[in-house]
């Protein structure tokens, strides 16, 4: 008997090391989990969003890219929220959805995904509902290989249920390369710089954590003696915030980046666009006559930027490349490490002392996922990522990505401590994730800010000067009883000893632990 769709998939999906899918059912994709080969582990969640949230994580945790299951068009459409996040973090994820048979496609049958191509775009690099049953093997294995291709980013692949029995032929198993690096002539302009800036400045982004290349990036401050900050809005923490050389992230607005950057004389941009904003502001980004130039491996992000040389190039390969040519000499002297003041302790705590004691029992080696959008521009001061790449939010700067994205990056590594940072608004986007985490065993902490609101919102009202909003509080949430509900243990710490207590009490336990922690709801203006 002929080996058919389903097999061939299997096939290649074993031969290139997937062993995890995760999804939510559907009856349009009941017959790709018939026979499911015992190798792979099904990873459900109670939501869409979760689910390709989950996905991210894990890819963005193991480099390699994950597979999601999402049902026809209603399931892809619960789960786009997190795919424009994927879109915008570059995780690597391959997105599955059902569709019904090909025989009633004329008759607009029930759950049929019209156009199904179109739904996802513009945030996949490809899509396709392969035209023939015996093509849907190749079109996975192009999918793969697409969405690690260098910007990665995630792709989509709809496949009707009547295809997955139809006899196929086997897929050749390739090896695509997607490394580059820039011309010498390009870096060796960059090095003559560098070896000769009175006040250097490097702006590390995400690209450098996703290369590998956070060493290198440390070895090139240390070398030139540059003051170190990373890119508005990062999603992957690329250098060690304790390190001298470390300032802090930049704001998302130029007026901000400008002063920042008053004293620099040459600003070199690794892996990040030329710049993130938020709030609009007037002027250039960075102080006249101070020259700039941009390291990325997307185009799109070369383009766009509005000054400075681009220099497209692969960040290992182009970092590599810089040191190679930079002057033999003794490494430069490092800057003064950045003040860290301890917060005030007040009753309520204060969002950032609570950070300060978290800071102070978490271990070096904790992977910090964060969706506490009003604490991402002051956490580094308080709870630093100690090793550099051990950060994660979500690009989109939208809520809901970061604990199901905490179930799959504690599921990539579970050697690790996983401390997911929420807010209490942030934590009811996607609160049924606690059950995922449950039921998989996961070693994961789960830490809820809880100041009774959405204090972004308020906090960006009066950035914008919108005056008498209505109401962002959030009363009457138990997240206790919530976490307790979904089989995880819940815990509350109301004071500086308690939350100390439940951290530790969290570390030992060998099961995903949420502690909340009411904090004062004290409002201010962001990028201000």
């Amino acid at each position: 008997m002929a080996e058919s769709v389903r097999d061939r998939v299997w096939e290649y999906l074993a031969a290139t090391g997937t062993s995890v899918v995760f999804g939510n059912p559907g009856s349009t994709e009941l017959p790709f989990f018939a026979d499911w080969p015992e190798r792979v582990r099904w990873v459900m969640a109670l939501q869409e969003a979760s689910a390709v949230a989950m996905a991210d994580g894990y890819a963005q945790a193991t480099g390699r890219p994950s597979l999601v299951t999402l049902h026809s068009a209603a399931g892809l459409g619960n789960g786009l929220c997190s795919v424009y996040t994927a879109f915008r973090n570059r995780s690597p994820v391959v997105v599955l959805a059902g569709q019904q048979v090909r025989s009633m496609h004329p008759t607009d049958p029930y759950l049929y995904a019209e156009q199904s191509t179109v739904f996802p775009r513009p945030y996949v690099k490809w899509a396709i509902e392969p035209a023939r049953a015996q093509d849907v093997p190749l079109a996975f294995a192009r999918a793969l290989h697409t969405a690690a291709q260098r910007p990665a980013g995630p792709v989509f692949l709809s496949v009707p249920m009547d295809d997955w029995d139809t006899p196929a032929p086997a897929v050749p198993l390739r090896t695509v390369g997607d490394r580059f690096a820039a011309g010498d002539g390009e870096l060796a302009d960059v090095a003559q710089r560098l070896s000769t800036a009175r006040s250097p400045v490097l702006v590390v982004g995400s690209e450098v954590e996703r290369e590998g290349a956070t060493a290198l990036a440390i070895e090139l401050a240390e070398r030139t003696g540059a003051a170190v900050w990373v890119s508005p809005h990062i999603n992957r923490t690329s250098f060690p915030e304790e390190h001298p050389c470390f300032r802090g992230q930049l704001q998302p607005t130029r007026k901000l980046i400008r002063e920042a950057l008053k004293d620099a004389d040459l600003v070199v941009v690794l892996g990040a666009p030329v710049f993130v904003y938020h709030v609009p502001s007037d002027g250039p980004c960075v102080p006249q006559g101070t020259e700039l130039f941009q390291l990325s491996e997307d185009p799109a992000v070369l383009a766009r930027a509005d000054t400075g040389t681009g220099i497209r190039t692969s960040l290992r390969e182009g970092i590599a490349g810089l040191l190679g040519q930079l002057p033999e000499h003794p490494d430069g002297p490092l800057p003064e490490p950045v003040p860290r003041p301890a917060p005030e302790l007040t009753a309520p705590m204060r969002g950032e002392y609570v950070l300060r004691l978290l800071g102070g029992v978490l271990p070096p080696d904790t992977v910090i996922v964060e969706e506490a959008p009003t604490f991402r521009e002051v956490r580094w001061r308080h709870m630093p990522v100690r090793q550099g790449g051990d950060y994660y939010n979500a690009a989109s700067g939208g809520l809901g990505w970061g604990l199901p994205a905490s179930v799959g990056i504690a599921l990539a590594d579970p050697s690790r401590p996983v401390v997911c940072l929420l807010g209490d608004g942030s934590a009811q986007y996607s609160i049924q994730a606690l059950w995922t985490a449950a039921q998989l065993g996961l070693r994961l902490i789960v830490i809820v800010l809880n100041n009774g609101e959405y204090a972004a919102m308020k906090d960006l009202s009066l950035t914008f000067g919108a005056h008498h909003p209505p109401s962002y509080d959030l009363p009457g949430i138990d997240i206790t009883h919530h976490a307790q509900g979904y089989g995880c243990t819940g815990l509350r710490a109301e004071g500086p000893d308690s939350v100390v207590e439940a951290a530790r009490t969290a570390l030992a336990t060998q099961t995903t632990t949420v502690i909340d922690i009411p904090i004062d709801p004290r409002t201010t203006a962001l990028y201000t």
